[in-house]
């Protein structure tokens, strides 16, 4: 499966009584749909603890997806936003973290974009049983060129 990413731009004149519309520049790139990537997240509302192996929904977009934590990679000191040298084995409500995550519901992958490379575009939520339970921005994506 692969997705089109197509970004145009359009310079619109108002001029009295018509409009004229002169596209200028169209780029078309070809980009296949991640699986997995890492991402930094600051964790709102969670009733329990956070590890390894957790599932919960993914919403970035207009996509839905589930997905799995592959690995707690760093805990980030709060102020300072240190990482830490040892992965952590959990991660509680109040904790900011930088993960690894994978799709593992629905079609499989889903077309994300670095928070880095288009800041509206890297945001997202994680919910559970109804309930916003982190937010956070993408930091790496991990191609699977096979």
């Amino acid at each position: 499966m692969f997705a089109a990413l197509v970004t145009s731009v359009m310079v619109i004149k108002v001029i009295y009584k018509y409009l004229e519309c002169q596209p200028f520049r169209i780029e078309m790139r070809w980009e296949r749909p991640d699986t997995m990537w890492f991402f930094a997240i600051r964790i709102l509302e969670l009733k329990s603890i956070l590890s390894a192996g957790f599932n919960c929904v993914l919403h970035v977009h207009a996509a839905i997806e589930e997905v799995t934590f592959a690995a707690l990679l760093h805990k980030l000191q709060k102020g300072t936003n240190r990482k830490s040298k040892l992965p952590p084995s959990h991660a509680k409500k109040g904790d900011s973290i930088i993960a690894r995550m994978e799709v593992t519901g629905g079609a499989g992958s889903v077309c994300v974009e670095r928070f880095e490379d288009y800041p509206q575009m890297g945001r997202f939520t994680l919910r559970d049983q109804g309930q916003t339970i982190a937010i956070g921005k993408i930091t790496k994506l991990i191609t699977n060129d096979a």
